[in-house]
């Protein structure tokens, strides 16, 4: 299902076989086995604590990661010291996506020396994927483990690109956040025109391709192929549908989140409800209204101003 919004074919197959081209040089950040032996056992009937920790354990370095970020206040307010205790504190889907999460964070430090940048991305990703799962929670849907793995890794071929073109610095704002006002009214090109017209592809396209190496669902794997694309009338399936849905506002309140000085609610709700306007179908299909998004966005502000990341 990677046809890009109804370009036309041949453009449709340029644009994947760059972007498998660029994964071939650089490397595709495949899956971690450790995460797959997770997944296979959080997937049995009867989920094997012990098991779990001791796979775990297995990695110190690894180890040491998952505690601090399951310390972190979002998971646990009390003091969390070894892999059993995180498991039996926070519960094996918690417990799996912190895998998840160390395990990304330690890929994206593999493919990129800049640190800032890694620090950057991964609290940006961190950030939405809370906020997804928050938002999902909040509507009462059952995707929110899926609506946090498309939060983590909607971006992930981000990294890729900053290690392979290093004209790429320029775009990295465009392509971690929302499609700007002025390219929604056609004034300018969104990021993903202006990677087609540098690279001949795109991070979403891109994206897609490592979210298959990580053997991620279908439906998370083709949310980050679309996600800088707001007509989702494209889709014909509900639970992408929702997925892109519950992403685009994730982005739109962290973006708006991280531009706040003092990190507090503007008391100017405008700016709120004019998104809102301008995304009709996403909020519609969350069935929401833009009061309740200026809600949302109070509550995850108040989520986010907790969370250490």
């Amino acid at each position: 299902m990677v046809d890009l919004s109804k370009l036309d074919k041949t453009k449709d197959l340029g644009v994947i076989k760059k972007a498998e081209d660029l994964i071939k040089n650089i490397g595709i950040p495949s899956q971690p086995k450790i995460v797959h032996e997770i997944n296979k056992e959080v997937n049995k009937i009867k989920v094997d604590f012990k098991l779990l920790a001791s796979l775990i354990e297995k990695d110190v370095a690894l180890s040491a990661k998952v505690i601090k970020i399951a310390n972190s206040p979002f998971f646990s307010t009390r003091k969390i010291e070894t892999i059993e205790q995180a498991l039996i504190t926070l519960g094996v889907s918690n417990f799996k996506n912190i895998v998840v999460l160390t395990a990304l964070k330690e890929s994206v430090d593999k493919y990129s020396s800049n640190k800032d940048f890694n620090d950057k991305f991964f609290r940006h990703s961190s950030m939405v994927a809370l906020c997804a799962r928050t938002i999902a929670k909040k509507i009462k849907s059952p995707l929110y483990e899926m609506a946090y793995l498309l939060g983590l890794f909607h971006d992930c071929a981000v990294p890729l690109f900053m290690k392979k073109y290093k004209d790429y610095s320029d775009l990295v704002d465009l392509a971690l956040y929302t499609v700007p006002l002025e390219a929604l009214q056609g004034k300018y090109k969104s990021v993903i025109g202006l990677e087609d017209g540098r690279y001949y592809t795109n991070h979403c396209v891109a994206g897609y391709l490592v979210a298959k190496s990580w053997l991620l669902d279908e439906n998370i794997c083709n949310a980050i192929c679309y996600h800088h694309f707001i007509d989702l009338s494209i889709h014909k399936n509900s639970m992408l549908e929702q997925l892109i849905s519950i992403l685009l506002v994730s982005e739109f309140i962290v973006e708006r989140f991280d531009t706040s000085k003092d990190y507090t609610i503007k008391k100017d709700t405008k700016e709120v409800k004019q998104w809102a306007i301008l995304h009709r179908q996403p909020i519609s299909i969350l069935s929401i209204d833009s009061e309740d998004l200026v809600d949302l966005q109070e509550d995850i502000f108040e989520m986010l101003n907790q969370v250490s990341i």
